[in-house]
């Protein structure tokens, strides 16, 4: 009989200073890594319960909406960077369950992907890369031809030399709903020493008599928005757009995450309302920090400004934050013109 139940393995002074529960306001990932309080103490050895009061009972102190204010404003944050830096972003919405980070270490056997400072899933810019350098390698057969590969180079770079694009962690829009879910594997027995050495009795080996084990972990539930950002290094060549279009179809039909071979992970692209050409103009341009001394960028201005439906809209706002003295005479006299 455990003597102790449902305790940390710690100090008594450091156990009575860990917070009792996950409240509003704090980091879920560090609260689901390093607080785990389920345990139960047989004799000397801690150890979880097997039953719901164990591993399920922890994973649904996390389960539901997590994440606050903080998560959109830093999406928001990371879009006018990748304008700033002539790349776009696309926005994916998950089509069923999404999970990152099963590999993780944690007491309740499986772990979870944690954004350090936002506390919400995510996935590395490592990730995001390595999902369309597969989906172009093995999926769109990119190795095979002369003009491929040097298109695989120019995109993803090798050991080298870098490559023209660079990529950011996807991160959710908002805050993200989370819930519990359950795998069942049959032949535990089998994966865990079985290969190495079957028991003559069958207690080890894969068959259909085996108990299955339900195992619970966290997911993300469907209908999430998760940001994905790419730009491109100076003076490259790529077409962002066409690197958009191969990763949306990466996420489609490949996923990313965990289980993808169990349909995790597939993600859809997410149609929202297009953007105000007028207002993501404003956006780069406040990035850029046009003044007298920065005048060799001045046509790109204008460029820009003849891009927009109504290129008068563009000149009343580039004259107002500018001012004639900041403005070369070719910018000053196109932004006077009616």
């Amino acid at each position: 009989m455990p003597s102790q139940t449902h305790k940390r393995p710690l100090p008594q002074v450091l156990s009575d200073a860990a917070p009792k529960k996950f409240g509003k306001g704090m980091h879920a990932g560090l609260w689901f890594d390093r607080f785990f309080d389920k345990y139960e103490k047989h004799d000397k050895d801690w150890q979880v319960p097997k039953d719901d009061s164990g591993k399920l009972a922890w994973i649904q102190t996390v389960a539901g909406e997590v994440g606050g204010d903080a998560v959109s404003t830093l999406a928001d944050r990371q879009k006018k960077l990748v304008i700033a830096l002539e790349g776009d972003s696309l926005v994916a919405k998950t089509d069923w369950h999404f999970v990152t980070g099963l590999g993780n270490n944690h007491p309740v056997e499986n772990g979870f992907a944690w954004h350090p400072t936002l506390g919400v899933p995510y996935l590395t810019a490592a990730a995001v890369k390595g999902l369309l350098r597969a989906w172009c390698e093995e999926w769109l057969g990119w190795k095979i031809s002369e003009e491929e590969k040097k298109r695989l180079l120019q995109w993803f770079g090798d050991e080298t030399r870098a490559g023209e694009l660079i990529f950011f962690d996807a991160l959710p829009t908002g805050p993200v709903t989370l819930k519990a879910d359950v795998m069942t594997p049959h032949y535990g027995e089998w994966y865990e020493k079985g290969a190495q050495k079957p028991e003559s009795d069958g207690s080890n080996v894969p068959a259909d008599w085996h108990n299955p084990k339900p195992i619970p972990f966290l997911v993300v539930i469907p209908d999430q928005t998760f940001q994905f950002s790419v730009a491109l290094r100076p003076c490259a060549t790529t077409n962002v757009g066409d690197v958009l279009i191969e990763l949306e179809q990466a996420l489609q039909y490949l996923g990313v995450g965990a289980k993808t071979a169990a349909g995790y992970g597939r993600m859809s692209n997410h149609i929202v309302e297009k953007p105000d050409p007028l207002n993501e103009f404003k956006i780069w341009f406040g990035t850029q920090k046009f003044g007298s001394g920065n005048k060799g960028r001045h046509a790109e201005i204008i460029e820009r400004i003849n891009q927009l439906s109504n290129p008068q809209d563009g000149k009343i706002f580039v004259k107002t934050n500018m001012g004639k003295k900041d403005c070369t005479k070719g910018l000053w006299a196109f932004l006077s013109k009616k």
